[in-house]
C-alpha cells in the first residue's frame, strides 16, 4: 500500500478492546461452572460433576449463545481494517505473530498440561485406573473421545484456518489494494441485527451443533466453522460500512431491551422442561431465538462498551492487555481448584464463585510477573515498559488477538 492510500491518523477502538477483554476474561466463568450444570454441553466430558445449581447454567448458556460469535465478528471487523491499512503481507506478519506462534507454543505447553489434570482429576475422582492415564492404554467409553485435541485452543485453531480463507478470498475479489475508506455510508437502523440473527438462527435449526455440542479434535467441524465464519464476514462487512454500523449500535439500549426478553425465552427453552427442543418446533424456536439473541446482544455491546470505554483507562487497559493469557492458561488451573475443592462441603454455586475467583487471581499475578514486560506480552499485546507509566494504547488492530 503506497503512502496515499494510508490514513493520516489510525483509527483507535478502545470500547472494542475492553468488549474483547471482557469477553476473554468471561471464559473462566464458563468453565468454573461446568462441574455444576445440569444440562452442559453434549460430548463434554469434564473432571468430574457434582450437584447442579441453577446460576451455573444460566451462567453458561446465556453466555454461549453470543460469547464466541462476538470474538469472530471483532476478528472480521479488525481483519478488514489491517488488511486494507497494511495489505495481505503485513495482515499475514500480524497474524503469523498474534495466533499461529501462541497457537503452537501452548499446544505443546499448555496442550500436555491439561492432558495430565484432566487425567490426574478422573483417576483422583475415581473415573479411571492409574494405567488408564497413560496415552498407550484405552480409557472408558464415556471418557475416550475428549482424550487429545485441542481443548479450548480449537478457537484459535478455527480462526486461523478462517484468516486464511479470508486473506485468499481478499487477494482473489480485490487484486487493486482497496482506498482505506469506507465503501457507501447508509443510515443506521436498529433493526439491522435482526437480518443477520434470523440466518444464523436459521443455519441452526439446520445444523444445531455449533450451539449444543463440543468435539474436542484437532480437525475442523464444518458445520460450526461455517457458522462462525458468517461472524467474521459480518465482522468484515461491519467494517466496510463502519459508520452505518456504529451508527446502528447507538440503538444499544433498544437492542439490550430486546435481548433481555428474548434472553427469558432462551434460557426457558433450553432449561425448562416444558418444550423439547429436540423437535422441529422447538429446535426453529429455539435456534432462531439463539440467532437472534446473539446478533442483538453483539450490536448492544459494541454501542454499550465504545460509549463507556470511548477514551482511554489504565485499568481496563491493563485487563484487556492481560485477557488473552488468561485466555490461554486458565483452563488448567481453573480445574485444578475445582479438584481441591472436590471434596469440599461448600454448596455448589459457592464452590463455582470460588474457582472463578482463584483462578482469575492466579492468571493476573502470573500475568504481571511473566508475561507483561517480556517477549511473550511483546507477541500476546505488543512491548509494555515499566518506566513509561500507564501504556499508551496500541490500535486495537494491532492489540486485539482476534484481528
Amino acid at each position: 500500500m503506497t503512502s496515499s492510500t494510508r490514513p493520516a491518523e489510525k483509527e483507535y477502538w478502545h470500547g472494542m478492546a475492553a468488549l474483547r477483554g471482557f469477553a476473554m476474561l468471561l471464559g473462566v466463568v464458563h468453565h468454573a461452572a461446568i462441574p455444576f450444570m445440569d444440562k452442559p454441553l453434549r460430548g463434554l466430558q469434564w473432571v468430574y460433576t457434582q450437584t447442579p445449581t441453577l446460576l451455573c447454567d444460566v451462567a453458561f448458556w446465556w453466555g454461549h449463545a453470543w460469547r464466541i460469535p462476538l470474538f469472530f465478528f471483532l476478528a472480521g471487523f479488525f481483519s478488514q481494517l489491517t488488511l486494507q491499512r497494511y495489505g495481505v503481507q503485513g495482515f499475514a506478519t500480524r497474524r503469523f505473530r498474534r495466533l499461529v506462534i501462541p497457537y503452537v507454543v501452548a499446544a505443546f505447553t499448555i496442550g500436555p498440561l491439561i492432558y495430565l489434570v484432566f487425567h490426574g482429576g478422573w483417576y483422583l475422582t475415581g473415573q479411571c485406573s492409574w494405567e488408564q492415564m497413560w496415552p498407550t492404554v484405552a480409557l472408558p467409553a464415556n471418557l475416550g473421545a475428549c482424550r487429545f485435541g485441542p481443548a479450548h485452543l480449537w478457537f484459535l485453531l478455527e480462526l486461523i484456518i478462517i484468516s486464511i480463507t479470508y486473506a485468499v478470498l481478499f487477494v482473489v475479489f480485490s487484486p487493486e489494494q482497496p482506498e482505506f475508506s469506507e465503501v457507501r455510508t447508509l443510515p443506521g437502523r436498529w433493526w439491522i441485527p435482526l437480518a443477520p440473527g434470523i440466518l444464523s438462527g436459521l443455519m441452526l435449526w439446520g445444523a444445531p451443533g455449533p450451539m449444543l455440542d463440543f468435539h474436542n479434535t484437532f480437525f475442523h467441524v464444518p458445520d460450526r466453522m461455517l457458522y462462525h465464519m458468517i461472524y467474521f464476514v459480518g465482522g468484515a462487512i461491519a467494517y466496510r460500512h463502519r459508520r452505518t454500523f456504529l451508527a446502528t449500535t447507538s440503538y444499544y439500549r433498544r437492542h439490550m431491551a430486546i435481548a433481555a426478553a428474548l434472553s427469558a425465552v432462551y434460557l426457558w427453552l433450553r432449561l425448562g422442561q416444558t418444550v423439547d427442543i429436540s423437535s422441529p418446533v422447538g429446535s426453529c424456536l429455539f435456534s432462531l431465538c439463539a440467532g437472534v439473541l446473539c446478533w442483538l446482544m453483539i450490536y448492544a455491546l459494541i454501542g454499550a462498551f465504545n460509549q463507556w470505554f470511548r477514551h482511554p483507562n489504565a485499568i481496563v487497559s491493563y485487563l484487556s492487555d492481560a485477557s488473552y493469557w488468561v485466555y490461554l492458561v486458565h483452563l488448567p488451573v481453573v480445574v485444578l481448584f475445582q479438584l481441591a475443592l472436590y471434596n469440599v462441603a461448600w454448596p455448589s454455586a459457592v464452590k463455582f464463585l470460588a474457582a472463578i475467583s482463584a483462578t482469575t487471581c492466579v492468571c493476573l499475578i502470573s500475568y504481571q510477573g511473566l508475561v507483561r514486560y517480556t517477549r511473550i506480552g511483546e507477541h500476546l499485546h505488543g512491548p509494555r515498559t515499566r518506566q513509561s507509566g500507564p501504556a499508551r494504547p496500541s490500535a486495537v488492530s494491532e492489540q486485539i488477538p482476534t484481528a
